[in-house]
């Protein structure tokens, strides 16, 4: 009886050990699967973020107006050239002026381009001539303060000794101050000076 007792003592020592063994492991298993889980979730994570800031490092924000069907702000992959961006805008108009655009160059991130009006550049063009005619006309003016003799004897009623007579007198007053004083110089008078004046220039 005694050694029946003690078997019995025996198998259920050996039982319940087992099942100390198993909760544990049970408990082992489950804070494993946890920790796995927790760093899956932050690998995702971190995957989602390093892809978003992918995708904002590969486009870029850039503004077109002007003579384009649709202005408006545009994304654009990086690196896309100036004819991406009038393809996305709808093409230009009838009265876009093209010919200085270089449509293969690469846009830049928050950049404006405005493609030009073909009449404005036109008027522009106009302006400029009419410019330079005027800057030419000023510089084929004679100074009246540096001219030497031949150019001074290349105007209009001047003769060689009414050019010698303008040296003189610069030579013995300086320069001129005005245009108008040239009418002091021996020889020159109301109507040589009508003829010249328009022809002269002390700057």
């Amino acid at each position: 009886m005694h050694l029946t007792n003690l078997k019995t003592v025996i198998v259920l020592a050996i039982g319940l050990g087992v099942c100390i063994v198993g909760l544990l492991y049970v408990n082992y298993r489950s804070d494993t699967d946890e920790v796995f889980k927790t760093n899956l979730t932050d690998d995702v994570t971190e995957s989602e973020v390093s892809t978003e800031a992918s995708t904002e490092d590969t486009t870029i924000v850039v503004y077109i107006t002007g003579e384009v069907k649709k202005p408006d702000v545009y994304s654009l992959a990086a690196e896309a050239r100036l004819v991406d961006l009038i393809d996305k805008a709808g093409g230009f108009t009838d009265k876009a002026y093209i010919d200085d655009l270089n449509l293969a160059q690469v846009l830049n991130d928050g950049e404006k381009y405005v493609v030009q009006n073909v009449d404005n550049v036109s008027e522009n063009e106009t302006e400029n001539e009419s410019d330079n005619a005027v800057t030419d006309e000023e510089e084929g003016l004679v100074n009246i303060n540096t001219a030497d003799l031949a150019e001074l004897d290349s105007l209009p009623g001047v003769g060689e000794k009414i050019a010698e007579n303008i040296i003189a007198y610069r030579d013995k007053w300086g320069s001129f101050d005005s245009i108008e004083e040239i009418k002091e110089v021996e020889g020159i008078g109301d109507g040589i000076y009508d003829r010249i004046k328009d022809s002269i220039t002390i700057d």
